[in-house]
């Protein structure tokens, strides 16, 4: 009986020293665990930006301090209805600008001239589409043909006499007596042509312009 005891005893140590050990080699040499991958998300691409300078007509036109805006060309091509976008841009002291975060599309750029308040048209137009193909609308709202003869503005150092004046007024392209002009290049007088400027904007391509400005306010 007591030599059944004392094996029932050995027996009971070995299995603790067993179970002992095989903690212990457990605690040694745990089991790898395996790290789920993690995706690195791809950088966000940074809409391209663009830069530009003003060029004056005329020795006293101010450049400092103008303001511009971008219209994004809507529907098909050639047509000049656009949809003024909802922030402004200002030029430094040398009149030169930048704006970036511009989504791909197609604009025209619009600038002060100087007879409103900009930033009120801007509050007022800023996200709406213009129709700058339509004389009914530009009348209604701009009143660019009012009482039948369409609305023109000289720049007050631009000497002109009544015969080029108006080949001039032709191609002025300022909206009525509101603080919009449509940016754009002339020829000579009496040529005929007008260049709008535009600016394409593509994913991951940087843009400079020069805009041909006037100004009609006071300076």
């Amino acid at each position: 009986m007591r030599v059944k005891n004392r094996f029932m005893v050995i027996c009971l140590l070995l299995s603790l020293l067993a179970t002992l050990a095989c903690s212990v080699f457990s605690a040694l040499n745990p089991i790898p665990t395996s790290i789920p991958a993690t995706n690195t998300p791809e950088p966000t691409p940074v809409p391209p930006g663009i830069t530009g300078t003003l060029e004056p007509w005329t020795e006293d036109t101010p450049i400092a301090g103008r303001h511009l805006a971008l219209c994004e060309f809507s529907g098909a091509e050639g047509n000049c209805n656009c949809t003024l976008m909802q922030s402004s841009i200002t030029t430094d002291d040398q009149g030169s600008f930048e704006v970036q975060d511009v989504p791909s599309g197609k604009y025209m750029v619009m600038y002060d001239s100087g007879l409103s308040d900009f930033d009120e048209a801007m509050e007022r137009w800023g996200g709406t589409e213009l129709r700058l193909c339509d004389p009914n609308w530009l009348d209604e709202y701009f009143g660019v043909y009012a009482q039948g003869w369409a609305k023109i503005h000289v720049p007050k150092d631009m000497k002109l006499d009544p015969g080029t004046e108006m080949a001039y007024a032709q191609f002025s392209l300022g909206l009525g007596d509101s603080p919009f002009i449509i940016a754009h290049a002339l020829g000579g007088t009496f040529s005929g042509t007008l260049e709008l400027i535009t600016v394409d904007v593509k994913e991951g391509e940087p843009n400079e312009i020069t805009v041909p400005i006037v100004y009609y306010g006071e300076k």
